[in-house]
């Protein structure tokens, strides 16, 4: 955002908002091209000559919320475009094919060339839907809304007792996971991933190491002998072309990319600086197995969710991992920077001495009474138990808020190796130990470089703010139109 456009923004300049929305009308793709105003591009803009129809009403706010609780590693991100429809000039859109389609925003002075109007969104129509006689809205979700899809809808095909089964899904390292049964022609064949995989470690049968045929290229094994009993195996997972990988940062970048047979995000939607700095931070080797019909959202949220992180767009669309907690302010906030009488707290998250996380997930745990009798103590308990667990607590915190006889609330991660899975409980008892407040407040709309994950310095007369005080950007709401930004921090 240019300086320029900053101090247009700070005018109170006439605002026009443009929307050019892709739909498929009777089995065509095209571009509808909507404004507050009637305007019409010039004959050297891109697109040129183009009428935008002066059918958008109200203002536009698009929301997005940070999960502070830092368990369901996904953040919410919405809005509507509202349509006049008075003269019905618009039921026939109604039958059109709006899901999952782009939508872009431009905003600008109604006297500009298009050229001179900026993108402030970029985003994914949800659908069409009518609001009253006279009335339509399209809802509009961010980028990542085409990734509620199956990682894969590929089945094992064939005969057998799986043929309608979906491919299992292996990511990063996964302990103790039942193989899919593929084929019973001779000696088994199992398939532990969809594609290739880094490695199959140890194939075992009722929990004892037993010799196999690898064929990691496929994602596949085959017994040497006749079972007798359950069959599980540990992983290294999918390997894609951008090789095995076992950190949240790039098994997130490759499900939304690469891994499954969905839609997909392209590369160039990912905020590369961003996710090369997540990725840094955030090296912990993870491990994810499931049923291939697992949405690719929900894979991306649990991944996530297990370093206390959350993917999201930004408004241009650009996806980012954000971590809860606070980095180094870049931006401040100030009493010019906030509309008269806005700024106010907004809650205060409950104060926590302890925090109980598990992890190293045994993905089929089998009853002890099953396992060959031969193996080491050790051995059986790591085959029959979910999970390991990991306690992190200040004494006090709890005696100090009388939590000492309070319930433990087991999170559960995807983390692989127990002095991550300590320091990740340690970090977010830190967090959550010391009182902290949710503050909301309005800022003008030059402050649109104000991002969801942000650290600001928010600085304030009253409610202790005066020296200055870090905070994390938990809410962002701004309203095209008004020209105003809603806010929340942590």
């Amino acid at each position: 955002m240019t300086p320029e456009f900053k101090a247009w923004l700070r005018s109170g300049a006439r605002r026009c908002l443009l929307a050019e929305v892709s739909v498929r009308v009777s089995g065509v793709d095209t571009v509808r091209y909507l404004s507050t105003a009637g305007y019409v591009s010039g004959a050297a803009d891109t697109p040129a000559s183009t009428a935008y129809l002066a059918r958008l009403t109200g203002g536009f706010s698009f929301e997005q919320d940070l999960d502070v609780s830092g368990a369901g590693g996904g953040g919410a991100s919405f809005g509507e475009l509202l349509l006049d429809n008075v003269d019905g000039a618009l039921d026939g859109w109604l039958v059109d094919v709006w899901s999952r389609r782009s939508v872009k925003l431009y905003l600008g002075d109604p006297a500009w060339a298009r050229s001179q109007f900026v993108l402030v969104f970029d985003g994914t129509v949800g659908d069409i839907e009518p609001r009253g006689r006279g009335t339509l809205a399209l809802i509009l979700r961010d980028a990542m809304a085409v990734l509620d899809v199956p990682v894969t809808t590929d089945t094992v095909g064939g005969t057998g007792a799986n043929a309608d089964s979906a491919y299992p899904v292996a990511l990063g390292e996964c302990f103790n996971v039942e193989p899919q049964l593929v084929s019973e022609t001779g000696l088994a064949t199992y398939r532990v991933s969809l594609g290739a995989v880094e490695q199959i470690v140890e194939v075992r049968d009722n929990g004892y190491p037993v010799t196999v045929i690898r064929n990691e290229a496929a994602g596949t094994f085959t017994l040497q002998y006749q079972r007798w009993g359950q069959i599980t195996c540990d992983v290294q997972g999918a390997k894609p072309g951008t090789g095995y990988l076992n950190d949240v940062g790039g098994l997130v970048y490759a499900l939304a990319t690469e891994i499954g047979t969905g839609p997909r995000l392209l590369p160039a939607q990912f905020d590369t600086a961003a996710l090369v700095a997540f990725r840094a931070a955030c090296p912990q080797p993870v491990g994810l197995f499931t049923d291939g019909r697992t949405t690719v959202l929900d894979a991306i949220r649990g991944l996530s969710a297990s370093v206390g992180a959350t993917a999201m767009t930004t408004r241009l669309g650009q996806v980012r991992l954000v971590r809860l907690g606070f980095g180094t302010p870049t931006l401040s906030v100030g009493p010019d920077d906030l509309v008269d009488g806005s700024f106010e707290p907004a809650g205060r998250p409950q104060i926590s001495g302890k925090v109980r996380l598990s992890g190293l997930v045994n993905w089929t745990p089998q009853a002890k009474n099953s396992l060959v009798a031969d193996l080491q103590p050790n051995q059986i308990t790591s085959l029959s138990e979910r999970s390991t667990i990991k306690d992190a607590y200040d004494n006090t915190v709890l005696a100090d808020y009388n939590q000492v006889d309070a319930l433990d609330e087991e999170v559960e991660t995807l983390l692989v190796v127990e002095s991550d899975l300590q320091q990740e409980a340690t970090r977010r008892l830190n967090l959550w130990k010391v009182p902290r407040t949710v503050f909301r407040f309005t800022t003008y709309f030059d402050r649109l470089d104000i991002e969801l994950g942000d650290t600001l310095t928010i600085t304030h007369p009253r409610l202790g703010l005066a020296g200055g005080s870090p905070a994390l950007v938990t809410r962002v709401e701004p309203d095209l139109i008004s020209g105003r930004i809603g806010i929340e921090v942590l």
